[in-house]
């Protein structure tokens, strides 16, 4: 009597999924293997399976390590690649946020220089260019002051590179790091496609366009002295504040709405 085994079992001993075996039933490749109560001859599967099943070649243990530490290194790189192209990129509506709140608060500080001009109505055009312009660097100085500590003046956490947990690459099977690859390709190239498409901004571009307007501004702002100064010795203090209003609102037209 033949001995009777299961589809998972037929898959089990030979090595394959089960899926295998009942895709060589479905073909016709096992009919000749199935028993009246639906169960398999696990001898003829012995027998056939082997035939229908087309197996690679097997590697050594060796190559496939080698495959493998390679599969870690090309992942790895390919995270730190993405990782650095996401801290070098802004979506436009972030660099837009950005601009607006650099942009308010050069205005805030431009916006009060009318108010700390009087004292300078009634003096020689010589030493109301003097004043007006100590006037508008302590301005721009506090304006160019930053409200957060650099990245550089910040105390180190104590983490040394060498005591971060081991990576979970590490862990990761050949096929999980085949898989990581072919995701991480997809994420770069998706980055790519959206700095090509305008979806994203360099943010060095966008650091320059934003560092080329302060420049603007502050020129105009510094040229002011000398396009009021002659007329402060006739003007009173009421006369020069309004003066020098218009000239900061024109050069606060200057100022894009976005870079």
């Amino acid at each position: 009597m033949p001995e009777a085994i299961s589809r998972r079992e037929a898959a089990r001993r030979h090595g394959v999924n089960e899926s295998t075996v009942r895709k060589a039933i479905a073909s016709g490749g096992l009919a000749k293997a199935i028993l009246p109560n639906g169960k398999l001859d696990a001898a003829k599967v012995a027998d056939l399976l082997p035939k229908l099943v087309t197996r690679g070649p097997v590697l050594p243990v060796a190559l496939v390590t080698a495959r493998t530490r390679r599969l870690r290194i090309q992942v790895e790189t390919l995270r730190d690649e993405v990782e650095a192209m996401k801290l070098a990129t802004i979506p436009p509506e972030d660099a837009a946020a950005t601009w607006a709140s650099t942009r308010d608060g050069l205005v805030a500080h431009i916006v009060a220089i009318p108010g700390r001009v009087e004292a300078c109505a009634g003096l020689p055009a010589r030493e109301a260019h003097e004043q007006l312009l100590g006037i508008i660097n302590a301005l721009l100085d506090e304006a160019s002051a930053p409200d957060e500590p650099a990245w550089w003046d910040e105390a180190p956490n104590g983490d040394a590179w060498w005591d971060e947990p081991l990576s979970d690459v590490m862990r990761m099977t050949p096929t999980m790091l085949l898989a990581a690859r072919i995701n991480l390709q997809a994420e770069r190239d998706e980055i790519e496609r959206a700095l090509t498409v305008g979806r994203l901004r360099s943010v060095a571009d966008f650091a320059d366009a934003v560092s080329a307007q302060m420049s603007v501004a502050k020129s105009l702002v510094l040229a002011l002295p000398g396009r009021v100064a002659s007329q402060a010795e006739h003007a009173t203090g009421e006369q020069l504040r309004s003066l020098v209003a218009f000239e900061v609102q024109h050069v606060i037209a200057e100022l894009a709405p976005t870079p």
